[in-house]
């Protein structure tokens, strides 16, 4: 749909859940659904599988970087990243065929769930379950060396929310969304209602400073925040503690400490049938 929300359209609709959602370099998208990664042309609507796992291998993130030469895949709580080559993808069938490409870099440092790449392909934000603070959610910021992959680790530049951010609730460690400029900026947001709604954060890498930012007159709930592919503007999706719809935002970063105008962007009444769902958007950079 437009960010005004004109246009609609579905362009699936097999009942099944989906995630990972993004758009690659040749404009189309790629998302991941039942242990399988598909590649879809939104102007023919036809899914086109790229690699399916084993059932008892959890397949948790498929990146492909913004170049699109590489691509990042979580799988069993490891990451694999290799060259994005949709016929070699299509003759893996377990996480251990991943093991025997030649070109893959393959790391087990943490328990890695989804990754986003930053803009120059060089570095990943990692959502990983952190052992090191009590099984609790956290997004690591890693520099990785894909030529040197062999002998040269992944470095951890930085830890998110770590020390950095205090969530309302010490039950909450959950992180039921994020997403990354590709720079320096992080939104996250953790989970208090509905499977993943909760406080919407502003991380800075830069200054290593974090602050719960809730611009919909500093009241809960929020997930699925997403920037702009300029970093100008943010989308997320909202519902307040007292109600179960939920609403889309778009608007300038720059104006997110004064809400007073906003009006939410205009769906369907039936787009969304449970207080649980969990939207996910992807922006398109614009052609």
């Amino acid at each position: 749909m437009n960010v005004d929300g004109s246009d609609l359209i579905q362009i699936r609709t097999e009942n099944s859940a989906k995630s990972g959602l993004h758009w690659i370099a040749d404009g189309r998208l790629v998302y991941v659904s039942r242990n399988c990664a598909y590649i879809v042309d939104v102007q023919i609507e036809q899914p086109e599988e790229i690699v399916c796992f084993n059932a008892n291998e959890s397949l948790e993130g498929f990146r492909v970087s913004p170049n699109g030469k590489l691509v990042a895949i979580s799988i069993q709580r490891t990451l694999n990243v290799l060259p994005f080559d949709l016929d070699t993808l299509k003759k893996v069938e377990t996480r251990f065929s991943l093991l025997s490409l030649r070109e893959n870099c393959f790391y087990n440092q943490y328990a890695f769930r989804d990754v986003l790449w930053s803009k120059d392909s060089t570095q990943l934000a990692a959502h990983v379950v952190d052992t090191e603070l009590v099984s609790s959610d956290q997004i690591f910021l890693l520099s990785i060396n894909i030529p040197n992959c062999a002998t040269v680790g992944p470095v951890r530049i930085d830890r998110i929310p770590g020390s950095h951010i205090d969530f309302d609730s010490e039950s909450t460690k959950r992180i039921s969304s994020f997403d990354w400029d590709g720079d320096h900026l992080f939104l996250l947001n953790d989970s208090i209602r509905n499977d993943g709604f909760g406080n919407l954060y502003l991380y800075d890498s830069k200054t290593r400073e974090g602050v719960k930012i809730n611009p919909i007159d500093g009241i809960c709930c929020y997930r699925d925040a997403r920037w702009s592919p300029d970093g100008s503007y943010i989308f997320f999706a909202f519902q307040r503690s007292d109600s179960a719809e939920i609403q889309f935002y778009y608007f300038p970063f720059s104006d997110w400490e004064d809400s007073n105008g906003w009006t939410p962007i205009p769906i369907p009444d039936l787009l969304f049938t449970t207080p649980r769902e969990k939207p996910q958007p992807a922006l398109r950079p614009a052609r």
